[in-house]
């Protein structure tokens, strides 16, 4: 064996061996997501990048071209909320391409297992359950403390659910994200930035680019692009608490509609992404249903200009 070759394999065998200890280490954390509000530790730079990487792929393969319009109004260092509207599950990584800087993200912790579960512990996801009443709470405060520390981030879609017909009913939109800008106010002794987000998708066919030649397909049927199982009231209940009359129909109904979703063929040619002006904590009203809906307001006025792209 030559000295190019034993150094190829050592370099080998120690890669095998950092990859084993880093899946290793951040396994011991993604097991931890079974508990409301868990948040793993921060990994440092290497995640950060590597965080900005996945979510261009993700926007890549499951987007197309993304244009972004006021990214140069987001406060570079400070702690800040990221407040989108919510559509598909790459939402995230269009807030990620939007706001130009690392956050941390609040996940269902049903999603976050086997290896996206490790990655997304690496990424510093935090995790909510919806198993009792004080999940909500704990994932809440896991918030709070997350937009305390220095510089901290988080990105939240606060009408809470998967809605692919992108219209901001104030009806949809919870209060949870101005509750956690005052808490964390209060605990870090800093005003708390509010960044409003609006995230439009491209469904005209003729803004399609090259990418589409080879990618539409995958676009088309990519999970959550419409799928009823992330937003439709049919999948949210229990079938297995039904008495079994009422449980036959639902799970009929439910396999209509999968049935339709499958021979739909809903493509993304492209997104918009508009980036609102920070809104100070301290200056939305003190009650959280009227201060969420000066963040909504803001974001139907940037989802208007979003759509005019």
């Amino acid at each position: 064996m030559t000295i190019l070759q034993s150094l190829i394999a050592i370099a080998t065998v120690a890669g095998i061996i950092s990859l084993a200890r880093w899946y290793s280490f951040w396994k011991k954390h993604a097991v931890k997501f079974v508990d409301s509000g868990y948040t793993p530790p921060k990994a440092g730079a290497v995640s950060e990048f590597f965080f900005a990487a996945a979510c261009r792929f993700v926007t890549f393969m499951t987007v197309g071209k993304v244009r972004v319009i006021g990214s140069h109004k987001v406060p570079k260092t400070g702690r800040v909320i990221f407040a989108a509207n919510h559509q598909i599950p790459c939402d995230f990584a269009m807030v990620r391409r939007g706001s130009g800087r690392y956050f941390r993200m609040l996940t269902a912790a049903n999603q976050l297992g086997g290896l996206f579960g490790v990655i997304s512990a690496w990424f510093g996801v935090i995790s909510v359950a919806f198993k009792q009443k004080s999940d909500g709470a704990a994932a809440e405060q896991a918030c709070v403390n997350a937009v305390a520390e220095d510089n901290g981030a988080i990105g939240i879609f606060p009408q809470g659910a998967l809605l692919p017909d992108n219209v901001l009913n104030k009806s949809e939109f919870r209060p949870g994200c101005v509750r956690m800008a005052a808490k964390a106010s209060a605990l870090s002794g800093d005003d708390v930035q509010i960044v409003p987000i609006a995230i439009h998708y491209i469904r005209d066919a003729a803004r399609a680019d090259w990418t589409h030649r080879f990618l539409k397909r995958y676009r088309s049927l990519f999970k959550g692009a419409r799928n009823p199982e992330h937003w439709d009231a049919d999948f949210k209940i229990d079938a297995e608490q039904l008495p079994e009359a009422e449980r036959a129909a639902l799970l009929a109904r439910r396999e209509e509609k999968l049935k339709a979703y499958r021979r739909s063929r809903v493509t993304n040619y492209g997104g918009v992404v508009v980036v609102g002006a920070p809104i100070a904590a301290s200056s939305l009203p003190a009650e959280p249903l009227d201060a969420i809906e000066v963040i909504r307001q803001e974001m139907a006025r940037l989802l208007e200009i979003a759509q005019k792209q």
